[in-house]
């Protein structure tokens, strides 16, 4: 069952789905929707997985950012505070009806504010990174690189192009201390607390992620990596399909039962 609702203060209402499993739930998932083109291109797939999970007896919530989707707010109004902010707002009220345990997922963008809200926890966490971002800085170069293809060699314009907004970045008004902001995060410098755990998906397993899972190690994270087929993986350095939906429906699938299965 999926029901969409508003929550959160009325001067900052938050857009959610909350999709039910039938049955005596076995846990709960929040999940965080990646940030700006991200964020549409990876709806269906995140909407697929809160189903999935859902049929496998998990609860799982989506939501939108304020400033983004069909929350409150203007996109120019994001920013890393008001990012950690809607994390602690959407798992304060999944948390109630999580009692056998609640995970907090985030893909591509929404990794590293989630990993910012993580890194300010005492208490230990339950993480799940589907093919994040785990350096700011590497994430607005190719946000950047695509914004500015799209002017000049993806075939958008035919007749006139037009003079790029300064301060738009991919159809979106994001203040440049929010992108200085998101530039400056790194995975090695966001560290769960002691006692964390984190499942990272992904279709490849990079030597800087196996190093950033051995650093996390060393502060008493524990880690999985939970690897995709090659073949089932997005484009998503193609500037011509920006606005292609990204659907793995295998890997979601399989995502989906590793967290059934492995359901606190």
């Amino acid at each position: 069952m999926t029901d969409a609702f508003f929550f959160g203060a009325p001067q900052r209402a938050l857009y959610g789905n909350v999709h039910a499993t039938s049955g005596a739930s076995r846990g709960a998932v929040l999940i965080c929707q990646p940030l700006l083109q991200e964020g549409i291109r990876c709806h269906r797939g995140l909407w697929a997985l809160a189903n999935a999970l859902a049929d496998a007896g998990v609860d799982a919530l989506r939501f939108d950012w304020f400033g983004s989707g069909d929350s409150d707010g203007e996109s120019a109004q994001l920013s890393l505070e008001s990012l950690v902010e809607d994390v602690q707002t959407a798992g304060e009220l999944l948390e109630p009806t999580a009692t056998d345990g609640m995970r907090l997922l985030a893909m591509r963008s929404s990794a590293l504010p989630l990993l910012a809200f993580a890194a300010r926890r005492r208490q230990p966490v339950d993480l799940v990174l589907l093919d994040p971002w785990l350096s700011g800085a590497k994430m607005l170069s190719c946000w950047q690189r695509h914004h500015e293809m799209q002017f000049d060699s993806v075939g958008r314009y035919v007749n006139r192009v037009p003079a790029a907004d300064p301060n738009a970045l991919q159809g979106f008004d994001i203040s440049a201390g929010t992108l200085q902001e998101l530039g400056g995060l790194a995975g090695s410098s966001l560290i769960p607390p002691a006692g964390s755990h984190v499942l990272v998906a992904v279709w490849e397993a990079t030597p800087d992620l196996q190093a950033l899972l051995s650093a996390w190690k060393m502060a008493g994270v524990s880690s999985e990596i939970l690897l995709f087929e090659d073949d089932d993986r997005p484009d998503w350095e193609n500037a011509n399909a920006i606005e292609s939906q990204a659907f793995p429906r295998r890997s979601v699938l399989q995502l989906a039962k590793k967290l059934a299965v492995s359901a606190p």
